[in-house]
């Protein structure tokens, strides 16, 4: 399951040449997902054509320019670790181990889930369990790819999973992971949020 469904995060200077990753400037351009190339995408690895999350940032296009952009020590430990942390995802384990106590996760949109929570447990509480409770399955991972910019890793993956009324359940995300010593401080998280929705109506929780 090595590398399964990654790329290389080698455009980096493709952000940078275009403005610091981590100006307002950037982060408007990403949420508009139109800016410097990134394409709109659909959801196509074998589980069934679904939109892209709405409203998230499509992942950048490798420029001819960039391909062989060489990643910095940071940006080799940051990519290393969330690579590592879908993996150990698709082999059964959690990838939220990745996150520090404190880390502040925003889920956009208007899910139930959507919000920010300021700690690793309240996520894990009030976001991941109360979907978890509604699937037989659990979502698993097929990523499309990584891109790494200093301290800042983009990941944009495929979740499929089975509910509890035996519906599949399908989404496409983009998360935004901000870093530091190989852990996740803070993070903004993108994905269809009628598609969670939709399985709240239909698969009650425990409460």
């Amino acid at each position: 399951m090595v590398d399964v469904g990654l790329r290389d995060p080698k455009p980096r200077s493709l952000w940078r040449r275009a403005v610091p990753l981590g100006s307002t400037a950037l982060l408007v351009m990403l949420l508009s997902g139109t800016a410097l190339g990134f394409p709109s995408e659909s959801k196509t690895a074998g589980v069934g054509v679904v939109p892209a999350a709405a409203g998230a940032p499509s992942a950048p296009s490798p420029s001819p320019d960039t391909e062989g952009a060489a990643q910095t020590p940071e940006e080799q430990r940051n990519s290393a670790a969330v690579r590592e942390a879908f993996q150990r995802w698709e082999g059964g384990g959690s990838f939220y181990d990745i996150l520090t106590d404190d880390a502040v996760w925003t889920i956009t949109g208007s899910s139930p889930i959507a919000g920010t929570y300021t700690s690793r447990q309240q996520f894990l509480d009030e976001a991941i369990e109360p979907l978890s409770e509604r699937l037989s399955v659990f979502v698993k991972p097929t990523v499309r790819g990584l891109w790494v910019d200093g301290d800042t890793v983009f990941a944009q993956w495929d979740g499929h999973g089975v509910a509890k009324d035996g519906q599949p359940y399908d989404n496409t995300y983009s998360w935004i992971l901000h870093m530091k010593d190989g852990r996740v401080t803070s993070a903004v998280a993108f994905f269809e949020s009628s598609v969670v929705t939709d399985l709240w109506e239909r698969v009650p929780g425990s409460n």
